[in-house]
């Protein structure tokens, strides 16, 4: 099941912003670019 979360971060890494970063900790802290 995919959830909202799971839509931002994959939409943020895809538009390719430059730091896109969750406050949770399902995912390591994410800098692009």
């Amino acid at each position: 099941m995919i959830k909202m979360k799971d839509i931002a971060w994959l939409g943020g890494i895809l538009e390719g912003e430059g730091c896109f970063r969750l406050h949770t900790g399902k995912y390591p802290m994410i800098s692009i670019g």
